[in-house]
């Protein structure tokens, strides 16, 4: 797999061709990295570690599932209005394959 580095603006960004291995009910979620980002009230980091446990627990529609993870980094950071642009996409494979 080759990843992508850097950011679209930033002179280093380069995206590259990605392959995924995605079945049936598999759901592809996509967010900004400003969300791991986001502190609590101890400055601690949700960190990608908590988002995607977070999202594996998680067995909601795609639309609910981005209300929820909003509330959740919400609710995480104290309930503190987020200052960052935040943005997700949610995918789920359906069809034959």
């Amino acid at each position: 797999m080759n990843k992508s580095t850097g950011y679209p603006g930033c002179s280093d960004f380069s995206a590259e061709k990605i392959s995924l291995d995605l079945k049936n009910g598999d759901r592809f979620i996509i967010f900004s990295g400003s969300l791991p980002r986001l502190k609590n009230n101890n400055a601690r980091e949700l960190g990608l570690a908590g988002i995607i446990r977070y999202i594996e627990n998680c067995k909601l529609t795609r639309g609910e599932l981005i209300d929820s993870l909003l509330a959740y980094a919400y609710n995480y950071t104290g309930r503190v209005e987020r200052r960052k642009d935040l943005s997700v996409v949610s995918f789920t494979i359906s069809g034959k394959g």
